[in-house]
């Protein structure tokens, strides 16, 4: 359950931006993921790096959501979340790959810079997920 979580979070993270490096470890067996990835963004636009929704199999939402927790906030911008109602981006050989048809409740997490900013930024939060799995995102943002 951890890896096919990871592999959607990690999509998710390529597709908000362009990801130019990623890598995911996995430790405590399996119970602690971490991803690494490099994300880019325009200055003072929002980028969305990432939906989380917990979905069954029928697409209805299951409780409790995936809960983010930001670890260390960017220097250069700001880190934010709110509930949304996205399309998923379940692999297509993921039971749930039917949801990802129409939109269901999830969290959007979002990076924007400082207007006028560029540079390097990076940022560090962590998911936990309804399994009791911890997954720690590492994004590094290139601001143009």
């Amino acid at each position: 359950m951890a890896v096919k979580t990871a592999v959607m979070i990690l999509a998710a993270l390529a597709l908000a931006g362009c990801q130019t490096t990623s890598g995911v470890t996995v430790s405590n067996d399996g119970s602690e993921i971490t991803i690494q990835g490099t994300l880019v963004a325009m200055s003072g636009a929002e980028l969305r790096i990432e939906f989380g929704a917990a979905l069954d199999t029928d697409c209805t939402p299951t409780t409790p959501p995936p809960v983010f927790r930001l670890v260390k906030a960017p220097e250069h911008g700001t880190f934010a979340t709110r509930s949304v109602e996205e399309f998923p981006n379940f692999s297509k050989d993921s039971p749930r790959s039917a949801c990802n048809l129409k939109r269901v409740p999830g969290e959007l997490v979002t990076y924007r810079s400082e207007p006028g900013w560029t540079g390097r930024d990076t940022l560090i939060y962590e998911i936990f997920l309804r399994s009791g799995r911890r997954i720690e995102k590492r994004a590094t943002i290139d601001v143009r």
